[in-house]
C-alpha cells in the first residue's frame, strides 16, 4: 500500500492484506526489553534472551543476582553458581545468595551466627552457667572489686575483695561500696562503714573542740553531720548578734532582748485618771510599747478630789466653787469658798485623810483636827489664802452687817449650833459636824451664789493675829455653840497649834 494510516503498519509486506498491525513506533524506535514491540517489527523484545540473561532473566527488567556469590541464568530461571570464599548457602534460596558469612567445619563463635555453617547457632556454648556469655552471648559477669559466676542465666557475685560490699546486691556494679577510714563511721560525705548510711547519725562523733551553744533558743542543740562537715543546726530564731524583740536568747548567750533594756520597766499611758500603767513589752520585732493603753473614757468634769478627772495634765483646776464678794464695809472685792473647806478625799461620809490642797465642794464633810499652819498651806495649795477676819465677816455679815448669814433674828433650825438635832431620829439632841451645805437655808448671797455654813458647823480659821501672834481668831461657831457664839461677829482666840473635831477653815483669794 502507499501509506499506512497512524497506529498501522504493513508489518509482514503483503500487499493483500494492506496495513494489518496496529502498531505506533515508541520515540526511540531501537527495541527494548519492556514488552512492547518499540520498532514495530512485528516481534515484541526480539533481540533479547529472556532464556540466558542476567538482567532480563525469565522476564524483563528481572536481574538474576545472587549476593556473595555467582549466578546464573538457566531456562529463564536464575540459580546459584557457587559462593565466594567466606560465604556459604544454608538455606539453598538463590534469592538471598551465600547469606552465611561462616567457614565450613570453622570455629564456632558465641554471637548468634552459624560460624561454622552447620546449620546450628552458638552450638557447645552453656548460656546457663558460662560466665562469659551468661543468658545470652558476650554477657560477661566479670564484676568490680570482686568474684562472680553465671547461675541459671543470671550473674551473681560470688564473693568481694577485701576493703570492699555488695551493698545493693545488684551484679551489675559488683562490690561497689569501698570501706574507707578503717570502717569507722566519720563525718566525710561517705558511707565508711558499708551499712547503707552516709554519715550515719548514730555512729558519727564531732571532734572533741567542737561544740554548739546551748543556752537560749540553742538549748538541746547538739553537733549534727551535715553535707560532709560538722555543723550545730540552730532553730530559725537564733541570730549570731541578737536583733529582735520576742523574749527569747536569739544570741544564745543567756541574756534575753539586749537591745531593748527597758523592757519590763513600768511605764504609762494617758494622765489624770485615763491614766494605765504597765511595763515596757515587745512590740513586734523590732520596737517596744508600753503595754497600758489610755482609757479617754473615763475623763469626766473635773472635781477638787486630788485627781486629773479631765485627764488633761491638771489636778483640781477650777473645780472650786468660790463666790466672788463684791467690795464693801470698808473691805475690797474678793472670792470666798462656798462650802467650809474639806480634803480631797472627803465626801459625806468621811472627812478623808488627804493633806494634798483644801477643795470647796458641796456634800463633804469638813476638814477638821487642823492647825492653823496646816490650814494655811492647804490654802496656799489650792491657789487661795486663808480668810482675813474682814474678808470674813463681810461674807457672813452682808452689806447691812447683820448678825447672822439669813438675818438678824436666831434661828436655830437653819444652821448646825447646839440647838440643831443632827439625827432627828434618835433621842436627845446629837451634835456634830455634817457635810457642808447640808443645811440650805444657811447661807449668805450677795447676788453672785450662796455661801454656806458660816454660822455653825466647824469654827474657821482666819488670818487675825491674837495674843501677841500665839492665837488666831477662829469665826462662825460650831456645832457646840449656842446663839450668841453663832454670829458673824463673834471671835474666839484659839492657839495656833490647835487641834480640834470643831475647828475647820475656809479659804479667799489673795
Amino acid at each position: 500500500p502507499a501509506g499506512c494510516l497512524e497506529g498501522w503498519v504493513d508489518a509482514n509486506g503483503d500487499a493483500a492484506d494492506g496495513c494489518e498491525y496496529r502498531c505506533t513506533p515508541t520515540a526511540d524506535p531501537a527495541e527494548v526489553c519492556d514488552g512492547v514491540d518499540n520498532d514495530c517489527d512485528g516481534t515484541v523484545d526480539n533481540g533479547f534472551d529472556l532464556m540466558n540473561s542476567l538482567e532480563h532473566c525469565g522476564a524483563c527488567q528481572t536481574p538474576c543476582t545472587a549476593p556473595n556469590g555467582v549466578p546464573a541464568c538457566d531456562m529463564g530461571r536464575c540459580r546459584l553458581v557457587e559462593c565466594m570464599a567466606g560465604f556459604v548457602d544454608i538455606n539453598n534460596d538463590p534469592a538471598d545468595g551465600c547469606e552465611a558469612a561462616c567457614v565450613v567445619n570453622g570455629d564456632e563463635l558465641c554471637n548468634e551466627v552459624d560460624d561454622d555453617c552447620d546449620g546450628r547457632t552458638d552450638e557447645g556454648f552453656d548460656l546457663n552457667n558460662d560466665g562469659e556469655n551468661c543468658g545470652e552471648c558476650g554477657n560477661s559477669c566479670e564484676v568490680e572489686n570482686g568474684a562472680s559466676f553465671c547461675n541459671g542465666g543470671r550473674c551473681d557475685v560470688l564473693s568481694c575483695g577485701a576493703g570492699f560490699v555488695d551493698l545493693d546486691n545488684d551484679p551489675s556494679n559488683g562490690c561497689e561500696c569501698a570501706i574507707s577510714n578503717g570502717g569507722i563511721e566519720a563525718c566525710d560525705g561517705l558511707d565508711n562503714d558499708c551499712n547503707g548510711v552516709v554519715d550515719d547519725a548514730d555512729r558519727v562523733v564531732p571532734p572533741e573542740d567542737f561544740t554548739c551553744l546551748n543556752r537560749g533558743v540553742c538549748r538541746g542543740v547538739r553537733p549534727a553531720c551535715r553535707e560532709a562537715a560538722w555543723t550545730c543546726p540552730y532553730p530559725d530564731t537564733y541570730e549570731q548578734d541578737e536583733t529582735r524583740c520576742d523574749a527569747l536568747d536569739n544570741d544564745c548567750d543567756g541574756d534575753r532582748d539586749e537591745p531593748f533594756p527597758t523592757l519590763g520597766r513600768p511605764c504609762s499611758e494617758g494622765v489624770g485618771i485615763c491614766r494605765n500603767d504597765g511595763v515596757v513589752e515587745c512590740d513586734g520585732l523590732q520596737a517596744t510599747a508600753c503595754s497600758a493603753t489610755e482609757s479617754p473614757e473615763r475623763a469626766t468634769d473635773e472635781a477638787c478630789n486630788g485627781a486629773d478627772d479631765d485627764c488633761d495634765g491638771t489636778i483640781d483646776e477650777d473645780s472650786d466653787v468660790v463666790v466672788n464678794i463684791p467690795a464693801g464695809n470698808g473691805v475690797a472685792a474678793f472670792g470666798i469658798y462656798a462650802y467650809e473647806a474639806s480634803r480631797t478625799d472627803a465626801d459625806a461620809m468621811s472627812g478623808g485623810q488627804s493633806f494634798l490642797r483644801a477643795c470647796s465642794k458641796p456634800s463633804a464633810l469638813p476638814w477638821v483636827n487642823v492647825d492653823y499652819a496646816t490650814a494655811q498651806a492647804a490654802c496656799e495649795a489650792a491657789g487661795m489664802t486663808l480668810c482675813s477676819a474682814a474678808q470674813w465677816e463681810r461674807a457672813c455679815a452682808g452689806n447691812n452687817n447683820q448678825s447672822y448669814p439669813y438675818g438678824n433674828a436666831y434661828d436655830g433650825n437653819r444652821c448646825n449650833g447646839q440647838d440643831y438635832d443632827t439625827d432627828a431620829m434618835s433621842p436627845g439632841n446629837q451634835d456634830q459636824s455634817i457635810p457642808s451645805g447640808a443645811l440650805a437655808q444657811c447661807r449668805r448671797n450677795m447676788g453672785n451664789g450662796n455661801v454656806y455654813d458660816q454660822s455653825g458647823n466647824v469654827w474657821e480659821w482666819t488670818t487675825q493675829s491674837l495674843a501677841g501672834g500665839s492665837a488666831r481668831a477662829v469665826r462662825g461657831g460650831s456645832f457646840g455653840n449656842i446663839a450668841g457664839g453663832l454670829t458673824c461677829q463673834f471671835t474666839n482666840a484659839t492657839p495656833v497649834g490647835s487641834f480640834r473635831e470643831n475647828i475647820g477653815f475656809r479659804c479667799c483669794t489673795p
